[in-house]
């Protein structure tokens, strides 16, 4: 019986049986995975409202809950910090109530900073979390208690620290609830 070089008989057999060998594709996180995922959770709605709202920040490398719920702290946290930016250029003397959110938008930003956003894997929020739970923020102690007596910019850069901050809570009840 003449014999087949190996490779060529794994071809062969591979074409005998229909095989092909794809490469492994990753999907974002479906609706139905965050929902499922999320009500295990201290805070279900909170994570349900913010994963959903910001399902176009994930991309199809972040394949977890967990670490899409990274991945959205990360894109909100930079997005917030060029927000922040741009409030200075306007006005590089803020009041103090805008001064004090724009700080901890930048030392928000700056945890997250050397993330790769785009290739989250598991581990990369460890430095995240510590931050975060040792993180004392300052922005809004100087604000004008009605809200009404705030500046546009002082109410529009609250409102980005605050959607930053809802994101990192979102994060941390994932992590610490162990929703694998």
């Amino acid at each position: 019986m003449p014999s087949m070089p190996a490779p060529a008989l794994a071809l062969a057999l591979l074409g005998a049986f229909g095989l092909a060998i794809a490469p492994v594709v990753h999907s974002a996180p479906t609706i139905e995975a965050i929902e499922s995922t999320c009500a295990k959770t201290i805070q279900p709605d909170s994570c349900k409202h913010v994963l959903l709202a910001n399902m176009a920040a994930g991309s199809p490398e972040v394949n977890s809950v967990p670490l899409m719920s990274l991945q959205v702290a990360a894109k909100l946290a930079k997005m917030a910090n060029g927000f922040a930016n741009a409030r200075l250029t306007t006005d590089p003397h803020p009041a103090k109530c805008l001064a004090n959110c724009i700080d901890d938008i930048h030392r928000v930003a700056k945890a997250f900073e050397g993330l790769p956003v785009e290739a989250i894997k598991p581990g990369d929020e460890a430095g995240v979390l510590s931050f975060s739970s040792e993180f004392r923020a300052t922005c809004g102690e100087d604000c004008p208690k009605p809200i009404p007596e705030r500046t546009e910019d002082e109410r529009a850069t609250r409102d980005k620290f605050v959607g930053v901050m809802r994101a990192i809570g979102v994060m941390q009840d994932l992590f610490i609830t162990k929703t694998w």
